[in-house]
């Protein structure tokens, strides 16, 4: 079913976004930015959240954390230096990302 694949396609770009920086670029090799490519496969997989909220697979107080955290992603956008892989590694803002993603995957029982 369509809502299954794009549950777990959220499901899959938070389990990226919540893993250790050094997995992260691990994982996404060929991107001398993993940062950037990062955020697209969130993206790609953030647009689906209002069908899955309308057929029951993400509840509304998850998709608010969601749209926090696409917020977060948001404020990152204004800042060139924040998309280095050093930064990936590095930076507070990072941490907080991959923080949020963890707490939402452990909002949908998926950690």
């Amino acid at each position: 079913m369509i809502i299954d694949r794009l549950y777990k396609n959220l499901v899959d770009a938070l389990q990226l976004v919540a893993a250790p920086a050094d997995e992260q670029i691990k994982l996404l090799p060929g991107y001398p930015k993993a940062a950037e490519e990062l955020v697209l496969i969130f993206s790609d997989a953030y647009i689906s959240v209002p069908q899955l909220v309308v057929h029951n697979r993400v509840t509304e107080e998850t998709a608010l954390l969601l749209d926090e955290l696409d917020r977060q992603f948001e404020a990152l956008a204004e800042n060139e230096r924040m998309w280095s892989n050093e930064q990936l590694k590095n930076a507070a803002e990072w941490k907080g990302i991959r923080e949020m993603a963890g707490k939402i995957l452990k909002e949908v029982k998926e950690s």
